[in-house]
């Protein structure tokens, strides 16, 4: 059994019927919303008041474990309680069913009570004395009872600002942990705040003030406790965390018949008075410990530099399991849930309300025909979807193209595809001697392959008509395309799709054109099985859209 068999971590949650997860299906249902975690890392992100911080608290209600098992490393229990994160508002918390947690949990695995760990819990809320509302765990038949899974868990938030230098008393307790623990500690703080100091010390510092507030106060060779400013305050904080979570590990290895099974943490407003370039050093770092410990990471964060930075450096997308991005925004009304959008997506949403940007202009495509614009439409539309471009409505031969484009300079910012026929001999000369006939300005090459403007090809090396007919010819009478909804309502299977041997590109011109009802889902297949050659094309299409979008002055795609 491999390490991530003998793993706990949170796969997915779903709400429904909860303060801004209460929207409705067109038949009055209610919505159900789908968050999925990464199997280390979960970042959320959207505006105030959109559900993050309530994402965090019913996931940290899932799990807990015995002070006696270890605890974190200012005293506290490995433990989360919705009831004391989000407050209770008796006009809108109803009791009910409201939420269900997704595991990944080993086989036959049972927790210190005799009970299977479950795959799935789900959440009933529940008012006690009239004024605590609780999400309390179902009873099933496997596991008929109310408490939470054996399973380390933390909340942190540090959305509430308390600075410890403004009060007036504090009690100062020292930090009890090996001198390992306390050295790596040192340098992830020195590291992430780039701060060149000799000595570190660390102690957990609550003010009396204030009693809900457990800081973490460092002291070094250059200044005391009090101080800290609130980004040091919260980075000690997010330290001691994780490293709580390593002490801990290292402590249940040690103990006869008891396995280290990972554990969750859940930090709300990450970034909260740290500075972008210390924002990014903490996820690195983070990331780097999520693995190292399996310890899973959901945070919730409004900075735009560390959404950048996590989107360019990790490129969080759907076969990467280990790092999900999540945003939320309702700009349509009900909240939607965003899951790994691009950069441009989210940069658009956060900053909207402020006026800050304005909206791209689109960028003008040129294609042979309409056959070529479709095709070109629906491999954008699956590959860079949030990207918003202009496919000019014309039909020329790719001779006619190249002698128009080279020709003006009224060109120059645009895209210019052609069929992927023009692999042909004939064809790539007619293009070629008409880009030499003119300005100089483009070539026929790859976009990657040239500095310059480029004129390319869409993927593939034969007519479009051609390469959907020998796809389908190709294809298996059971493949998966036959059992799509479209093609099942239809009534279509292979042998009523494909009939007798056609060659001729004529006819296979009428073929497409007769079944033009279902060829958005025939490409959508196509698209699937030719990964490869879509993917190279996307680069080159982003490497030449990208050429222009530094010329005018907008976003680039990432």
């Amino acid at each position: 059994m491999n390490e991530k068999d003998m793993r706990i971590f949170i796969k997915k949650i779903t709400i429904h019927d909860f303060r801004a997860f209460s929207g409705k299906n067109p038949d009055g249902s209610s919505k159900i919303y789908e968050i999925e975690l990464g199997e280390h890392i979960t970042c959320i992100s959207g505006h105030n008041g959109i559900g993050k911080s309530t994402i965090l608290a019913m996931l940290s209600n899932c799990g807990e474990i015995k002070k006696q098992d270890g605890v974190l490393l200012n005293g506290n229990k490995f433990a989360g309680e919705y009831s004391s994160i989000v407050k209770y508002d008796k006009d809108y918390d109803k009791p009910g069913d409201k939420c269900s947690i997704y595991f990944h949990v080993p086989d036959n695995v049972k927790d210190s009570s005799g009970f299977k760990y479950p795959k799935v819990i789900d959440f009933r809320a529940a008012i006690q004395s009239g004024e605590r509302y609780r999400l309390l765990p179902k009873k099933t038949h496997e596991r008929p009872t109310e408490s939470k899974i054996e399973w380390p868990t933390y909340y942190l938030g540090l959305s509430r600002l308390y600075p410890i230098g403004e009060s007036e008393n504090i009690d100062v307790v020292g930090l009890k942990a090996d001198i390992e623990i306390k050295e790596e500690m040192f340098k992830a703080y020195s590291n992430i705040l780039n701060t060149n100091i000799d000595s570190i010390d660390s102690s957990f510092v609550s003010p009396t003030d204030a009693k809900k507030k457990k800081g973490v106060g460092i002291k070094t060779d250059k200044y005391g406790i009090l101080s800290n400013s609130s980004g040091q305050d919260n980075l000690g904080q997010i330290l001691m965390a994780v490293f709580s979570f390593q002490n801990l590990k290292n402590t249940l290895e040690k103990k006869e018949n008891y396995w280290y099974d990972g554990s969750i943490l859940l930090i709300d407003e990450i970034d909260a008075t740290l500075h972008p370039a210390a924002q990014n050093k903490l996820f690195k770092f983070l990331y780097k410990k999520s693995q190292e410990l399996n310890l899973q990471i959901v945070f919730t964060t409004h900075s735009l530099s560390l959404l950048e930075y996590i989107t360019k450096t990790h490129n969080p997308n759907t076969h990467n399991q280990s790092l999900i991005v999540q945003y939320l925004t309702n700009g349509r009304g009900d909240v939607e849930i965003l899951k790994n959008p691009t950069i441009e997506r989210i940069r658009r949403d956060l900053l909207i309300l402020t006026g800050e940007i304005k909206e791209n202009p689109k960028i003008d495509i040129l294609t042979e025909d309409d056959v070529g614009r479709w095709f070109l439409e629906k491999i954008i539309d699956r590959s860079i979807p949030d990207i918003k471009l202009n496919f000019i409505d014309c039909a020329f031969g790719c001779g006619e193209i190249a002698k128009l484009v080279s020709g003006s300079k009224i060109f120059n910012n645009i895209i210019v595809v052609l069929d992927p026929d023009i692999s042909s001999q004939q064809s790539r000369q007619d293009v070629e001697n008409n880009l030499k006939k003119g300005n100089g300005y483009w070539a026929l090459k790859n976009p990657v392959e040239r500095d310059g403007r480029c004129i390319f090809a869409l993927p593939g090396d034969k007519p479009i008509e051609t390469m959907l007919w020998e796809y389908v010819k190709a294809s298996p009478e059971s493949h998966k395309m036959y059992f799509d909804q479209a093609l099942e309502e239809e009534g279509i299977c292979k042998r009523n799709l494909i009939g007798e041997q056609i060659n001729k590109l004529t006819e296979q011109k009428e073929w497409f054109y007769k079944n033009k009802y279902i060829m958005d889902t025939v490409l959508c297949y196509w698209i699937n099985d030719n990964k490869d050659i879509i993917n190279d094309f996307i680069k080159n299409f982003k490497c030449e859209y990208n050429k222009i979008a530094r010329k005018i002055g907008i976003d680039k795609i990432q």
